[in-house]
């Protein structure tokens, strides 16, 4: 009887998680999130509009989600020359933040191509120590 009690728990524990949706993605987006707040948000603004003609936004900017490794790059290396989005230069420099765990920098970078319009595959954790 023990057995069978047993056998039907653990059966039954399965079937639960196995309606579990794990999505990757969507939990690093949230961790990201938090990264943002301390780390980016303070010159990219909470909805990643930036500021004209210091800081560029994160909304709506392709090469953010077309180029994974150009945007990995410049979260762990900075950036020191100026950059034109959408016909507008910005001549500000972005410290770089390669104190970031590598974790971390998916974890924001996922947040920031996930978030304001912008609609990327996952970034992982060896995508960004691949970069370093």
């Amino acid at each position: 009887m023990k057995k069978i009690t047993l056998y039907l728990s653990l059966l039954a524990a399965i079937t639960l998680f196995s309606f579990i949706d794990y999505n990757p993605l969507q939990e690093s987006i949230k961790r990201g999130q938090g990264v943002y707040m301390v780390n980016c948000m303070h010159c990219h603004l909470e909805q990643g509009q930036g500021i004209e003609p210091q800081v560029p936004p994160l909304s709506g900017i392709k090469y953010l989600v077309e180029n994974k490794h150009q945007a990995i790059r410049q979260v762990l290396h900075g950036l020191e020359e100026p950059i034109t989005i959408n016909g507008v230069t910005y001549t500000g420099a972005m410290p770089e933040q390669g104190a970031l765990s590598d974790q971390e920098a998916a974890d924001v970078l996922n947040y920031i191509r996930n978030s304001w319009g912008n609609n990327a595959p996952i970034i992982t954790a060896d995508d960004v120590a691949m970069e370093r």
